[in-house]
């Protein structure tokens, strides 16, 4: 809406001087060519005229494109001054290193407060160790704020967090999250081989576990259908590839790094319902002494956790597992209902 706004209120004003440009020549083209026709100026006058006419159309466009480049400079730099302006998140006095982790969260009375607004309120949950969690809710439920304070990417005002009974702001940051392998919705990968990508930050792992990460990802499926296999070149961001097989690959990359807590954020959104019941499967079989939390927006795609987490306005409202929620009969039981009826399909 931003975005709409600026656009709205500045392309016009960018294109004001263009515009009184083309229409000056114009007129003055029109009756000068008049007078030069009646013999009022000569043609070398008007000839002359049009020139000086040129140099200042030049610069009446360029104080133009110089006006738009201008507020989309302070557009930019409005948006990234709350970011410099944050405090940096540093190891605490005396932190420890983490320990072999296990996955065991816990969330104790969090709450996250900012610019007035509570973004998380009281939040109490815990996650065993190996389990597939899922988060779902409303957009700015607090889904992805929750995941962030486990990695801290911001602290809590209140409460604490706790994984495998150690407050994370005792830890040290490079071990704990480097026991956190986080999956974005949209991610990046580089113009390189597919298995490079894969081993991307783990060159080191093994061919048998380069082989596991892309079978519990199921990228193994599509192997048959590259050109050069694993060899195959994905492009630049991985054009080459489509929407679901990247989201796999880079899950893929951050099984291979094998860590203790796996957050996918709606990494499975471009991934088919079929093959994300197979991928979650897989997470709970294989990787069973591994803790996953699934954050999405299709509900489709993680009806099958272990449990699942409803939140809403910062807060958990329901938990529980598929059936379970649908009994309830509330926000999750609509949220499924609604999702059915939008893609023609019953989730119960």
């Amino acid at each position: 809406q931003r975005w709409l706004f600026f656009k709205r209120r500045n392309e016009p004003v960018g294109m004001l001087p263009q515009m009184i440009s083309y229409l000056t020549q114009g007129i003055i083209v029109l009756f000068g060519g008049m007078l030069a026709v009646n013999g009022e100026i000569t043609i070398g006058n008007f000839a002359q005229f049009l020139l000086y006419l040129g140099f200042i159309s030049r610069v009446l466009l360029m104080i133009g494109t110089t006006y738009q480049r201008y507020m989309q400079t302070r557009g930019a730099f409005q948006r990234i001054t709350p970011l410099l302006q944050e405090a940096v998140i540093r190891d605490e006095d005396g932190a420890a290193p983490l320990p072999q982790s296990n996955g065991d969260i816990r969330f104790e009375g969090v709450g996250l407060q900012e610019e007035g607004k509570w973004l998380l309120r009281d939040v109490n949950l815990h996650i065993p160790s190996g389990s597939v969690v899922a988060l779902v809710g409303p957009t700015g439920s607090g889904k992805t704020v929750l995941v962030n304070l486990l990695s801290r990417v911001t602290d809590p005002q209140e409460g604490r967090i706790l994984i495998d009974d150690h407050d994370v702001r005792d830890l040290q940051l490079k071990d704990l999250r480097s026991t956190i392998a986080y999956v974005p919705q949209q991610t990046f990968l580089f113009s390189q081989p597919l298995h490079e990508n894969v081993r991307m930050g783990q060159p080191d792992i093994t061919d048998d576990e380069l082989q596991r990460a892309l079978h519990i990802s199921r990228v193994s499926n599509d192997l048959g259908q590259m050109p050069d296999g694993l060899e195959t070149l994905v492009g630049e961001k991985g054009v080459m590839l489509s929407g679901g097989q990247k989201q796999r690959v880079a899950i893929a990359r951050a099984i291979a790094r094998n860590p203790a807590i796996l957050v996918l954020d709606d990494a499975l959104s471009s991934v088919d319902t079929h093959t994300a019941a197979e991928i979650l499967n897989d997470m709970r079989q294989v990787l069973n002494t591994r803790t996953s939390i699934l954050i999405a927006h299709r509900i489709a795609t993680v009806k099958d956790a272990d449990f699942i987490i409803v939140m809403d306005g910062g807060r958990i409202v329901e938990q529980g597992t598929h059936d379970e929620l649908i009994a309830q009969g509330g926000l999750y039981a609509g949220m499924v209902e609604r999702e059915a009826q939008q893609e023609g399909e019953m989730l119960v």
